[in-house]
């Protein structure tokens, strides 16, 4: 049932439409999560908690690694949803630290609670350990479909962004082709490439702010960004051209059904996968969380770190050695989870 309904919100292309969606579909999780926790507590009022409960399984210790660090799948969308914040882009700081709050006491006390509720034999959706023919299960069910039906198409933005510019930008296997320097006309020289490159960048962000918001609402760290790369071109020009290249997006040439042929395609995968993997849920979700969630949570942002110290000149052993234990934790970790999740995969399939 949701399929065509996935199909058209991958077609949506600004985060600011998405935004009414997501809103609907948090509050719908919200209220699924708040039934559930009323049912589990209710059990345990009156039945009590469930005997034979253990403080530590190390033998799925790795398995919970995964799936814990797949709680941050939702980081590939902070930058691109700081960026479409235009107006008010200054709170997003506390934004941030709120959601990240709320989202590890949601998953916190839901997997406690379902634990004292089942113990070892609680299911991988708490859901299919209640009863299926309550009324208000129903409900919910109803209400997580809604909600992942609404989820679904801002977890997909990110990955629509990088596939359309890995495909259809300029010089890319589906985009048009680089423009060959014409041979009545001198070369251009590098600095000329880069002053191009900036010059596009400039007005793509000028374009992206004025499309957003009007002209008075637009901010000072947008006009401050603007400022800084229009006057301080002289003595960086090499970084702001990697930045150019870096946001260098999809011609306005590229049909549009070529586009949304992309989208769909993406959306088919992701059906086709949870098809396949449907009676393995948490290890699937291990899985993604070892191999793509923990580069994102423990392995970027330290390098990123120790990059920005090496370029600024001020390396402190504290800090280096605490990014590189980090690091060594999210490597031994997620490769460890990951052969024990490829090996339940394997005896489940």
């Amino acid at each position: 049932m949701p399929f065509p309904i996935f199909i058209i919100t991958s077609i949506v292309r600004h985060l600011r439409g998405i935004g009414p969606i997501s809103v609907t579909a948090n509050l719908c999780l919200l209220a699924g999560y708040f039934m559930i926790m009323g049912i589990l507590l209710n059990n345990i009022a009156f039945r009590g908690i469930v005997d034979g409960l253990s403080w530590a399984n190390w033998s799925t210790f790795a398995v919970l690694f995964g799936m814990a660090t797949n709680g941050y799948e939702g980081i590939g969308v902070v930058i691109p949803f700081e960026s479409s914040m235009t107006a008010n882009r200054k709170h997003f700081p506390s934004f941030l630290y709120v959601t990240m709050i709320c989202t590890a006491l949601i998953l916190g006390s839901a997997g406690t609670i379902g634990y004292l509720n089942f113990g070892s034999n609680v299911e991988q959706i708490v859901l299919q350990s209640l009863d299926i023919e309550s009324t208000l299960v129903k409900v919910i069910i109803s209400l997580l479909v809604v909600s992942i039906m609404f989820t679904y198409p801002l977890q997909m933005y990110p990955c629509i962004e990088i596939a359309e510019k890995n495909l259809f930008a300029t010089g890319k296997i589906f985009g048009p082709k680089s423009r060959k320097p014409n041979p009545g006309c001198s070369k251009k020289s590098p600095k000329e490439e880069e002053n191009e490159l900036i010059e596009s960048l400039i007005e793509s962000l000028k374009s992206e702010i004025t499309d957003s918001t009007s002209t008075e609402n637009i901010d000072n760290e947008s006009e401050n960004i603007l400022v800084s790369m229009e006057t301080g071109r002289a003595g960086n020009h090499g970084i702001l051209a990697k930045i150019s290249k870096a946001a260098v997006g999809v011609p306005e040439s590229v049909p549009a059904w070529k586009r949304n042929v992309c989208r769909m395609v993406l959306v088919i995968i992701t059906m086709l996968l949870a098809i396949v993997f449907f009676d393995a849920f948490a290890y699937f979700n291990s899985f993604i969380g070892a191999l793509s969630s923990s580069s994102l949570c423990f392995i970027l942002p330290p390098l990123f770190h120790i990059q920005l110290m090496r370029t600024s000149g001020h390396i402190k052993w504290s800090l280096l050695t605490k990014n590189i234990f980090i690091i060594l934790f999210a490597i031994i970790g997620g490769a460890v989870t990951l052969v024990v999740v490829i090996r339940e995969l394997i005896n489940k399939m």
